[in-house]
């Protein structure tokens, strides 16, 4: 009876292997602004699987029944979760429903439900022996095979695609000197959960560039003062958008402030503040001017010539060589005035 119960422990771990542990809405974590639809519909959950659910404070999480999933009432909870990173095992097959309790978050779409099925049987999950590798099968033969047409060596070689794509001369991209493009928050876009002090930190946003908010019908976006930033109050903002997908240029250098204006969510940190400052030359492509002429030195000057006598391939500054191109109209005129000296004697 032991051994029968040990073999089964086993089997247990060897046959159907451990539960997978999937992060819920992925890399967004358990937030306002993910489609958990789309999320748990491309996936096959079973039981002994695990779900974590990485949140900031002003979220949490609530599992209910199928009415109030629907009617998102989270009153009645069978279980609820508030650490910001729970892990809850799917123990049993069935469907399994969650959502968050914060007050419009489920109404926002943050809720998620997910059907468990039992663990697969050893049929439903063959194990293929590897079949033979093919050079195994072939005998080797006497006479070697021409090499693939990718490894060949042609005899007369064709020119190099690079050689033939890119100019001797390159010229600035287009991209390069126009303005840059920053979508709000990165790959997260304007939502609830975004680090933005942390995004937009380490960036350098010129005249000229422009935001992109991309965010789903639960958000907006209001410019505000410093003092409505500080305080969150969008109650007089400079400006509002509500698209979903707001391009802003930075037309001037300073300060700009951006908030969420639906309620808590300035106060959850879905606020940016962005410092434009005037472009440098440092920040575009810069063309090499000619230097005046004259003015410029050889870089490896072979000897230091004498003040009197410069080095023949040493360019003058720019007094000395005029008085160098003049010299010879200068002779010609101290020449005519001796002979017109002389025709009087």
């Amino acid at each position: 009876m032991l051994v029968f119960l040990a073999a089964m422990v086993l089997c247990a771990g060897s046959c159907y292997g451990a539960g997978i542990a999937y992060k819920v809405g992925g890399p967004d974590g358990w937030t306002i602004g993910v489609d958990y639809n789309q999320w748990s519909s491309s996936k096959e959950f079973h039981v002994g699987d695990t779900f974590l659910f990485s949140y900031n404070p002003y979220h949490n999480v609530f599992e209910v029944t199928k009415r109030d999933y629907e009617s998102c009432d989270p009153r009645s909870p069978i279980a609820s979760y508030s650490s910001g990173s729970d892990i809850i095992t799917l123990e049993k097959p069935g469907h399994y429903y969650f959502l968050c309790g914060v007050p419009h978050h489920c109404e926002a779409g943050q809720k998620v439900e997910v059907v468990v099925s039992n663990l697969p049987t050893p049929a439903e999950s063959p194990v293929i022996s590897p079949s033979p590798a093919p050079s195994r099968l072939s005998s080797p033969s006497s006479t070697p095979s021409q090499a693939p047409s990718g490894l060949s060596t042609p005899s007369t070689p064709s020119p190099s695609p690079s050689k033939l794509s890119t100019p001797s001369t390159p010229s600035p991209t287009p991209s390069a000197l126009s303005s840059t493009v920053y979508k709000v928050g990165g790959p997260g876009g304007w939502i609830i959960g975004v680090d933005y002090n942390q995004w937009s930190s380490p960036k350098e946003f010129h005249v000229g560039d422009t935001l992109l908010f991309s965010y789903n019908s639960y958000h907006n976006v209001m410019e505000v003062t410093e003092q409505g930033f500080k305080s969150c109050n969008s109650s007089s903002p400079i400006a509002a958008y509500s698209s979903g997908s707001d391009y802003i240029t930075l037309e001037r250098p300073g300060h700009y402030y951006f908030l969420c204006g639906a309620p808590h969510h300035c106060e959850a940190g879905q606020k940016v503040e962005v410092v434009v400052s005037l472009p440098t030359t440092d920040d575009h492509v810069s063309f090499p001017s000619l230097a005046p002429y004259g003015l410029s030195t050889p870089s490896t000057p072979s000897h230091a010539p004498s003040p009197s006598t410069p080095h023949p391939q040493e360019r003058l500054p720019h007094s000395a060589a005029t008085t160098t191109i003049n010299a010879p109209k200068l002779a010609l005129g101290q020449l005519g005035v001796f002979i017109f000296v002389l025709t009087f004697f």
